[in-house]
């Protein structure tokens, strides 16, 4: 039994085996289901976001992400903040926190 129990501890233990999960489709439930010049409040947590889908944004909308901690893919480099939000002719926008 004991040589059952080294080898899945290193599997449980090694990188790879922990999944990364993506957070971006919550993220976008958040920001699309907000109503016209609402708020958006995006509790405090870490969020993960792989950049395939941008984040849409609007006029009028405020978020609220206090303790709110994004982790950026590094393959998008200095890129990060224009792939992964996206909005037209946004006006009258605040982003407090995160």
């Amino acid at each position: 039994m004991k040589h059952f129990i080294t080898p899945l501890i290193a599997l449980l233990l090694a990188p790879s085996a922990f999944v990364q999960a993506d957070d971006t489709p919550q993220l976008v439930e958040m920001f699309s289901t907000a109503p016209p010049g609402g708020t958006v409040t995006i509790p405090p947590g870490d969020y993960r976001l792989n950049g395939a889908t941008p984040i849409p944004l609007v006029s009028g909308m405020t978020v609220s992400a206090y303790g709110a901690r994004f982790i950026l893919p590094e393959t998008l480099g200095n890129k990060a903040r224009a792939v992964l939000f996206a909005g037209e002719n946004v006006r009258d926008f605040r982003w407090f926190g995160g």
